[in-house]
């Protein structure tokens, strides 16, 4: 990423990877987001109006999978519609794909590194990122990415500038762990482990929140998003909910600069026990409005 480059992403998107790109220069541009993630209408205006304005799109940055922060998961048609639009216009996609293993229920759908390269014999058009800290240890610091040499090579180049080497003990320990077959049952350990969890926050907040609050219900992953009306500001409400000993990232945080929401938040599900999620959210919901009377 060069400055002035355009970057266009998701709205909501991960704060981690929008300031990462921010500080190398880029000028990030968000696409709105329905149920299924970003909506292809507006990610071709988009592309429409910065190609207009003689600006150098150099990707597009996605999460399809359960999507850090909304939860979201792209159905395959969705999917379809991103990789034809960025085939269209010669834009590059970047799939961000550290959730993908988590899935609690529904089908597991073809990712869109896949899909370029067997659908659409395109094997430049997509590069994927994977991480093992969300699938092995959150200590663990590792992934990796898979995309064409142009990409990669470029890619490995950065890393040792910035880092000389990875941490080697990291990548063995890894490794054995992958080699000795232990990956898959830890991932299913994990998997009953969320959803229980995830489920206890949907019927918490079932529970406890006033009508007009609304949220994802996602099939992995680690996050629930929850929008209020434009009445609640949940930069204000951060500061109210943490004297109650209640955390949560305010919706605030995972937008590009200057165009930040801020009747949203998000909620993770994967580190507190069910009691304490539960009593979690009875506490926020009094914080929202009314008491904590059932819906």
């Amino acid at each position: 990423v060069d400055p002035g480059d355009v970057v266009i992403c998701e709205a909501p998107g991960f704060p981690g990877s929008i300031a990462a790109m921010e500080a190398c220069g880029a000028q990030m541009v968000g696409v709105e987001m329905d149920e299924l993630g970003m909506i292809p209408k507006v990610l071709n205006h988009t592309i429409q109006e910065q190609l207009a304005k003689g600006k150098r799109i150099k990707f597009i940055y996605v999460i399809p999978e359960f999507q850090n922060p909304t939860g979201k998961t792209m159905d395959l048609s969705r999917r379809k519609q991103i990789v034809e639009i960025a085939k269209e216009f010669d834009v590059p996609i970047l799939e961000d794909q550290p959730y993908r293993e988590l899935r609690f229920s529904g089908e597991r759908i073809i990712t869109l590194w896949e899909l370029a390269r067997t659908e659409y014999d395109d094997p430049k058009l997509v590069t994927i990122a994977k991480s093992f800290s969300k699938i092995l240890g959150p200590g663990l610091r590792l992934g990796f990415a898979a995309g064409p040499p142009e990409i990669i090579n470029p890619m490995v180049k950065w890393a040792q500038k910035v880092t000389v080497s990875p941490d080697c003990a990291t990548q063995r320990v890894t490794a054995r762990f992958i080699q000795r077959g232990l990956i898959r049952k830890h991932i299913k350990e994990i998997i009953e482990l969320y959803r229980c969890r995830r489920d206890a926050m949907l019927e918490a907040l079932e529970t406890y929140m006033p009508e007009g609050v609304r949220w994802t219900e996602p099939e992995g992953g680690m996050f629930i998003w929850v929008s209020f009306d434009n009445g609640i500001d949940t930069d204000e409400l951060f500061h109210r909910a943490l004297e109650r000993k209640v955390a949560f990232i305010p919706g605030s945080n995972f937008y590009p600069q200057g165009t930040e929401k801020k009747n949203e938040l998000r909620l993770n599900f994967s580190y507190c026990s069910v009691e304490t999620i539960k009593e979690g959210i009875r506490r926020l919901a009094g914080l929202v409005g009314r008491p904590y009377s059932s819906r």
